[in-house]
């Protein structure tokens, strides 16, 4: 993997000149020791690391939802998803304001003796993520953001915790709760108002409150930064029960499914868990899809999110039902419905364009792919009005394609296109050639080789033996563990796409 930048292409040729820079993976820690985990919320982290403060290139944003936050080369900007998302013009979006600075709306964690920070993914879950930030061989901090949580949790391991916001004490920031090791910062910049409830153990000092710098000094270097569910100041009641929770660390979610044929639904459960992977109780959040197919009782709290309303819950998880009623290979075709002579046409119109008309010279996953898949569904009708000699054709033809994709070498030669190849730095496959930046961005993996995937798994309807562990089966199943692996997988991460 290469960054895209060149010096630029031969005039003549449009031969690329110059050397690519290759990419690597921006990791530490445990993550290090797995597969490379990228498609998720938090996949800028891994992928390019800290935001360069000013910098508008590789800009990107994790999104926990409610919260976003930008990682940067100083830390971590944080705002609140809910109070900035509104209509403008056609588009329904949150235009953050003044995007690549380091505070605007919302606050910004900080170090008091670094202001130059590496960060890198240190660790992750399928709920969570820790980054960690270093200058040079010194690790500064690390924070884990949880999906759906209003917690988000710091440990500072050199120099101490500053708390940035774009004014100090007026009328775009202020304090409104100064108790027991908490302190409750709000701001309102832009129209977009947050409350903020920072929590220390036992001992932990708040100075220069007033200003837009606040310091913290923690005696264990544990800090928990909430975002309360309010638009409005928030009651006692609230600032209390977030405060009591703020320090029971989540360190990883757990999300676990069954398959229940029997009753044709899918149980999932969300399980919050510490360090030592004991259920700990926190203020969970649950997400339109958990709580609308969920037996939950009236939610402690609720906010507006990005994926519609979260309601929180004191717990150690939660669970829900998701029906699940099959997959169809293709829709059938019903009785009358069908003008017959008329669809025999068009499919002998479309075998009689020739290969090279349908398949019109694309090379790459993604629009040889689509190609791949008009042909796919075109078998399944074929052999749905009992057209088999069409059927054949089509089959015949995909079959080509899909076994030039699944090999290396043609006419006794390497191939050059349409191949696919393993990068054990970055842990996936990648298409030869890309299409959309899905090498430069290792993105829509997921798509891109799913319509190879659903073009093979018409193939294997009528020919079992060519997806046979003997021929292009283990192919096909290389291409579906890259962007939905399993736990265990050595070669790629679980669930690429997850977001």
């Amino acid at each position: 993997m290469v960054e895209p930048g060149i010096a630029g292409c031969d005039t003549t040729t449009g031969i690329p000149q110059g050397t690519p820079t290759p990419l690597y993976p921006h990791v530490s820690g445990p993550a290090s020791e797995r597969p490379l985990a990228s498609g998720r919320w938090w996949g800028s982290v891994s992928f390019l690391g800290e935001m360069e403060i000013g910098n508008p290139n590789a800009a990107a944003y994790i999104t926990p939802d409610p919260i976003t936050a930008r990682i940067t080369n100083k830390g971590v900007r944080m705002m609140g998803l809910p109070s900035g998302i509104r209509v403008l013009g056609n588009d329904f979006l949150y235009q953050i304001p003044d995007p690549f600075s380091e505070v605007m709306d919302g606050m910004a964690i900080a170090n008091s003796q670094y202001t130059n920070l590496d960060a890198t993914l240190y660790d992750f879950s399928d709920g969570t993520v820790t980054v960690s930030w270093k200058s040079g061989d010194v690790e500064v901090m690390r924070g884990t953001f949880v999906h759906g949580s209003p917690y988000v949790y710091f440990d500072v391991l050199a120099g101490d915790m500053v708390l940035r916001t774009l004014r100090a004490d007026g009328g775009e920031k202020g304090t409104f709760y100064a108790q027991n090791n908490s302190l409750g910062v709000w701001t309102s910049v832009a129209g977009n108002t947050n409350y903020f409830l920072v929590t220390g153990d036992a001992g932990t000092v708040f100075d220069a409150v007033e200003s837009n710098g606040i310091r913290i000094n923690s005696t264990t270097g544990g800090m928990t930064v909430a975002l309360l569910p309010t638009a409005t100041p928030p009651s006692n009641a609230m600032i209390i029960e977030h405060a009591q929770l703020a320090r029971n660390v989540v360190h990883a979610v757990q999300v676990q499914y069954e398959v229940d044929h029997s009753q044709q639904q899918v149980l999932v459960s969300h399980q919050y868990v510490d360090a030592n992977a004991q259920p700990v109780t926190t203020m969970t959040g649950m997400q339109p899809l958990h709580w609308k197919h969920a037996q939950v009782r009236e939610p402690a709290y609720s906010r507006r999110s990005a994926r519609g309303v979260t309601q929180f819950h004191v717990g150690t998880g939660f669970s829900y039902t998701l029906p699940f009623v099959g997959v169809l290979p293709t829709l059938p075709a019903i009785n009358n419905d069908l003008e017959l002579n008329v669809v025999t046409q068009h499919i002998n119109d479309f075998i009689a364009l020739g290969e090279a008309q349908w398949n019109d010279g694309r090379e790459d996953a993604y629009w040889s792919g689509k190609n791949y898949g008009k042909v796919a569904e075109l078998i399944a009708l074929a052999d749905e009005l009992a057209l088999t000699a069409q059927r054949d054709q089509l089959l015949t033809w995909l079959k080509a394609e899909l076994t030039d994709w699944f090999t290396a070498a043609s006419d006794d030669g390497l191939d050059e296109q349409q191949y696919f190849a393993y990068d054990a730095t970055w842990d996936t496959l990648f298409a030869m050639e890309e299409s959309f930046a899905s090498h430069q961005q290792l993105n829509d993996h997921h798509f891109h080789y799913g319509y190879l995937v659903r073009a093979a798994a018409e193939v294997c309807r009528f020919d079992a033996s060519w997806c046979s562990e003997s021929q292009y089966g283990p192919m096909i199943e290389l291409l579906i563990r890259d962007y939905a692996g399993g736990r265990e997988d050595d070669m790629f991460p679980y669930l690429r796409p997850q977001i």
